[in-house]
């Protein structure tokens, strides 16, 4: 029975004057600016009011409706609806709850907002340029004593609130891929910071039993860190080494290693640790687990690591209830083994031992 005759047996039975249609309800949208103080507005949008009100006009030609037919949100509600989603890690509702609009207005607003930001995520997430290099290499050179290191890298499981599904994941995946080391199903992002807090490279589109190792040789900045050798990036001890790429000894015994280690360790910290803490704990939704289909759900990590340096760069305080931690993703512990390895890759390994041995010996 199709839906027209589903709706004349309808009315044949219980009349048509009978039939009680469900009223359209008018809910009080919110003017943000207005109606929070600054504190409140920094505590549900993770943005001050002047940042927030600056990254709106930015995104407007991409957000502004060519019609006022059915009372369009303005690109700065839009905007608010999909901070608050991302900062509360909540459902689509609640968000929408929070602006004054009903759930289907908040889940297409925040979908489209979304895919613009990752759409404009050049303009947000940039590779530092030579000048900013060599003095970060300075600045690190002269606290840490390790030359000529500028970025670090690190793996984070970003956790799935539920099993993905066949029909949203690519051909050839299967739903238990995401199951990762940690015991939830996440999607493995690779991020590369700065010492400055800002994320300056990310991969999110790997399943969570991806190993960091793969991430980093199918990754594209791989490919442009290698094509220069005046600079180095740090990684832990599930990234294979190169002289491009510096990782800490494994088990070492040797008092010099040890302090080695603890000097790379503390890099690690600023430019990896501290920089996805930080980004976790002002945008919840990545930590508490994201409740979408898998590629809307790489999204939001893009779109979210786009706020993140946006926020960074303005200097916006962490809200009160977002704990500064550091990464919660331990590191995979991998002994460097040279077995399964083609000899070109073999050789950068030992170009990278040698240039590591070098390091050690001139400054330790």
């Amino acid at each position: 029975m199709n839906f027209l005759a589903l709706r004349r047996n309808i009315w044949d039975n219980i009349g048509r004057d009978n039939f009680v249609y469900e009223p359209r309800v008018e809910l009080n949208r919110q003017d943000p600016l207005n109606h929070y103080s600054e504190i409140e507005f920094l505590r549900n949008f993770r943005l001050t009011k002047d940042s927030a009100n600056e990254l709106a006009n930015f995104l407007e030609d991409e957000l502004v409706f060519r019609t006022e037919r059915s009372r369009p949100m303005t690109p700065l509600q839009q905007l608010c609806v999909t901070l608050a989603f991302l900062a509360n890690g909540s459902f689509i509702h609640v968000a929408g709850e929070l602006m004054g609009v009903k759930k289907s207005c908040a889940f297409y607003n925040i979908h489209n907002t979304v895919r613009v930001l990752c759409g404009k995520i050049d303009a947000f997430i940039t590779l530092p340029t030579a000048n900013e290099m060599r003095n970060t290499a300075t600045e690190l050179f002269n606290r840490f004593k390790i030359p000529n290191v500028v970025l670090g890298v690190d793996g984070s499981f970003i956790r799935l609130e539920n099993k993905p599904r066949v029909s949203e994941i690519a051909e050839g995946q299967d739903p238990q891929d995401f199951w990762c080391r940690k015991q939830f199903y996440a999607i493995n992002s690779q991020v590369v910071g700065d010492d400055k807090g800002l994320i300056r490279n990310i991969v999110a589109k790997w399943a969570g039993k991806t190993h960091d190792s793969r991430v980093w040789r199918n990754s594209s900045i791989k490919t442009w860190f290698e094509s220069q050798t005046a600079f180095t990036l740090v990684g832990d001890s599930a990234y294979p080494i190169s002289p491009t790429l510096i990782k800490p000894y494994f088990r070492p015994d040797d008092p010099r290693r040890r302090k080695f280690n603890k000097h790379l360790s503390g890099m690690r910290t600023i430019m990896t640790e501290n920089v996805i803490g930080r980004w976790k704990g002002r945008f919840r939704c990545l930590r508490m687990g994201i409740r979408t289909k898998v590629p809307f759900a790489c999204d939001i990590i893009a779109a979210s690591a786009c706020l993140h340096n946006f926020a960074t760069l303005r200097n916006n305080p962490m809200p009160d209830d977002a704990n500064d931690e550091e990464n919660d993703d331990d590191e995979e512990i991998s002994p460097e083994s040279p077995l399964h390895y083609h000899d070109d890759v073999r050789a950068a390994r030992a170009a990278g031992k040698a240039y590591r041995e070098s390091v050690l010996n001139n400054y330790f």
